[in-house]
């Protein structure tokens, strides 16, 4: 919209429009909703801060692609945008395909390089650019001493000048190290490995892009008060855990230097839950693409309604309380459809073998189990994620020997005297948001499935005996131990274990 290439000339694509459907909907539209004061171009009104563009419009009879005021704001007349205008907000993007030439060249006036090159001219005084054209012309007089150059420079303009002769204006043309009207625009990035230059190309695509964000923050924080966005498509592309982890650090450092940064991703690395307010949840439901995103106030309003503390529930702190709270492999569950939300390390490992078992394949259809490290923490995951339109199904444990009922039982409206405590029981709610177990994960499996504790006795002693002692010391063998006979238990292929397997699984509404 914004961009080095004015709108209205644009050619839209059949994927462009809703449904690819140019026909039956032939209109595509958009708007940018500036901050006050911040947009003033020509026949602008500033009162409204909005600039719509539309395909197809219809205006003073004429029909065209144009930009023009906002309904209910004389919606019929247009509106001229120069390029200082579209200049005032310019939008570099980094793509998938990483190619930041256009970017670090003169390939255009928009170019990130070219609008340095401008801005350091702008603030060159003048002594210093006389300073610049002696030390050129040093270094064209150098250049003449090729003889092969100096022959090749006065037969150009020997040429030149007989072929203008037909023309008004008679103009001389001169071959330069410089471009005297824009000393820095003969300034070039030259990017080293070593003492030996390197192009772009042969840089990485993670390089390349890390290469870009830094001359951009650069610019930022060299020229206050110049606004434009970065954009950057999947930055977590072709880059390691770990290198995803650093560059996710900088993009932030990026933001708070004063640059608008939007981000498209697939990596929890990217995800800042104290930056909720950035997150943008976009999907698509019955075909059609839809957006999700809250506010810290409209965050705690959703929680509240899901029965959160109201008292300790604020716009002012529930950001600091998920940010706290909330671990890097729980973040995954916003790439997810559903979530299956767990207590702890044991239901993580084990269940994914009971639903092959059920014939249920968990990541076909995008579920992810959320090790919650607690069942006290269930409500605030399912909170979370609910307030995001997941389908969530939390499965907990109804012991009374610990603690943590009291959460789950608020959020759910659960008179814990009408629970099943029986821990040969699994019960799922009427809603089917939540199941647990009479008493626990364990015993619950013991009591019907038809060879566990056997399985257990047979795995190996060693760890019979940790899981013996496990709730007094030694609780860090208890999700490999159930993970085994869980595998175990799936290679016998116990028609128990199926059906009980089946009669957890099915219970769940994925």
């Amino acid at each position: 919209m914004l961009g080095e290439k004015h709108a209205s000339y644009f050619d839209f694509h059949d994927s462009d429009y809703f449904f690819r459907d140019s026909k039956d909907y032939p209109n595509i539209s958009f708007t940018a909703c500036f901050d006050e004061n911040f947009y003033l171009g020509n026949n602008y009104n500033p009162a409204t801060n909005v600039v719509c563009f539309s395909t197809n419009k219809t205006t003073n009879g004429k029909t065209e692609n144009t930009f023009h005021y906002p309904a209910g704001t004389n919606n019929e007349k247009k509106i001229f945008l120069s390029n200082d205008d579209k200049g005032k907000c310019q939008f570099i993007l980094i793509d998938a395909t990483r190619d930041i030439s256009r970017q670090l060249s003169y390939f255009s006036q928009y170019s990130i390089l070219s609008k340095m090159a401008r801005k350091m001219h702008e603030v060159m005084q003048q002594a210093v650019k006389n300073t610049l054209t002696e030390h050129f012309e040093h270094i064209k007089s150098t250049f003449e001493t090729v003889p092969e150059y100096k022959q090749f420079h006065e037969r150009l303009q020997k040429a030149f000048e007989s072929n203008i002769d037909g023309f008004e204006h008679k103009l001389e043309i001169d071959l330069s190290a410089y471009d005297p009207n824009n000393y820095f625009n003969s300034l070039r990035i030259i990017a080293k490995e070593g003492k030996n230059s390197r192009s772009f190309d042969e840089f990485g695509t993670g390089e390349q892009q890390i290469l870009l964000m830094s001359f951009v923050k650069a610019y930022a924080e060299t020229f206050k008060g110049e606004n434009f966005i970065l954009g950057i498509e999947e930055p977590e592309s072709h880059l390691h855990p770990i290198a995803q982890k650093w560059l996710a650090k900088n993009i932030s450092s990026i933001s708070k230097s004063g640059v608008q940064v939007v981000v498209t991703t697939h990596s929890p690395e990217f995800l800042d839950i104290e930056n909720l307010e950035g997150f943008v949840k976009v999907y698509k439901e019955d075909g059609i693409t839809k957006v999700k995103q809250h506010t810290a106030k409209t965050l705690a309003e959703s929680c509240i309604q899901l029965q959160a503390d109201q008292v300790k529930t604020k716009e002012d702190n529930i950001l600091q309380f998920y940010r706290t709270k909330t671990f890097y492999d729980q973040l995954r569950g916003f790439f997810a459809r559903k979530i299956l939300l767990v207590e702890g390390e044991t239901e993580l490992f084990a269940l994914p073998n009971y639903f092959h078992n059920s014939g249920y394949d968990l990541i076909r259809n995008g579920v992810e189990i959320i090790n919650c490290k607690g069942k006290a923490q269930i409500s605030r995951n399912f909170r979370l994620f609910k307030s995001y339109d997941y389908e969530c199904f939390c499965l907990f444990d109804a012991d009374k020997s610990k603690k943590g009922n009291k959460d789950i039982s608020g959020t759910f409206n659960i008179n814990e005297t009408d629970m099943n405590h029986d821990e040969r029981t699994f019960t799922v709610d009427q809603n089917k948001k939540y199941g647990y177990f009479g008493k626990d994960y364990e015993s619950y499996l013991r009591n019907n499935i038809d060879g566990y504790s056997a399985a257990e006795n047979n795995i190996d002693e060693d760890k019979v005996l940790k899981a013996k002692i496990l709730s007094e010391q030694i609780k860090d063998c208890k999700p490999e131990f159930v993970e085994s006979i869980a595998g175990a238990l799936s290679l016998e292929k116990s028609n128990d274990l199926i059906e009980v397997a089946a009669d957890v699984v099915e219970d769940i509404p994925f």
